[in-house]
């Protein structure tokens, strides 16, 4: 066996053992103004990948993720699902928003605030 192909083997074994998840930010403030930052990680421990938070679907540019599908931003259900590299299209995973929590506040009408969702894989139901 060459070395590639073993390289292939044990990023394919890291993929299959993972569980994927999103961290979405968001919030206002007086200063940046709206803002939305959404990283992926692939574990609970691993690193953070910064993605394009935008609806639609793309390659995010995250190493082993085919495509990254998200509808939330314009949504009533938010809900996102991935492809991962070498999988077909009716291979997906699905994600959804579970714990919405706010991580600070300025206290007043006019101040900032700033959410922290988590998105966990979830069976496919669409």
């Amino acid at each position: 066996m060459r070395l590639p192909t073993l390289a292939a083997l044990a990023q394919l074994v890291v993929l299959a053992t993972a569980i994927p998840r999103l961290e979405v930010e968001s919030g206002f403030g007086e200063v940046r103004g709206s803002y939305n930052n959404v990283y992926w990680y692939w574990d609970e421990n691993g690193p953070s990948f910064r993605v394009d938070g935008s609806d639609g679907c793309g390659s995010r540019n995250v190493a082993g993720l085919k495509t990254l599908c998200m509808d939330r931003i314009n949504s009533t259900f938010p809900r996102a699902h991935y492809i991962l590299d070498g999988q077909g299209d009716k291979d997906k995973h699905c994600l959804l928003p579970e714990d919405e929590v706010l991580v600070w506040s300025s206290g007043t009408a006019s101040g900032g605030y700033s959410y922290q969702t988590s998105w966990r894989e979830k069976p496919c139901t669409w």
